[in-house]
């Protein structure tokens, strides 16, 4: 189950093409509601389903909306946990302008698939 919303969503979804052609089939949720309220009714059954939940974000982890996410899912759906959640953010330093600095600090499809295929193996 991967949870991402905005510009994510885009690059996730590329990143699914990859997983596919490997035999992984992700549940791709776009979470549109953060921040006003967590769509949980589709969240809990997708990572009941897969057993593994990857988040995907723009913003630096601490502090997150992502890492929300995570204590939530590991607080009330960690029974149905088979792997620890995979959290991709913007690394933890001052937001960098240009095409070059936001592709070192903000995950990449490359980074996307990589963490997806580890996960579906664990």
């Amino acid at each position: 189950t991967v949870l991402t919303w905005s510009n994510n969503l885009a690059l996730v979804e590329k990143a699914a093409k990859t997983w596919e052609s490997q035999g992984i089939h992700p549940t791709i949720i776009n979470m549109r509601t953060l921040g006003v309220a967590t769509d949980w009714k589709t969240v809990a059954p997708a990572i009941a389903r897969t057993g593994k939940v990857m988040i995907v974000e723009t913003e630096r982890s601490q502090g997150s909306a992502g890492s929300t996410l995570i204590a939530n899912i590991c607080t009330h759906f960690f029974r149905y946990l088979d792997a620890e959640p995979v959290h991709l953010a913007a690394r933890n330093m001052r937001t960098a302008a240009g095409v070059a600095n936001e592709a070192y600090q903000l995950p990449q499809v490359p980074e996307i698939i990589e963490k997806g295929i580890k996960l579906a193996g664990y």
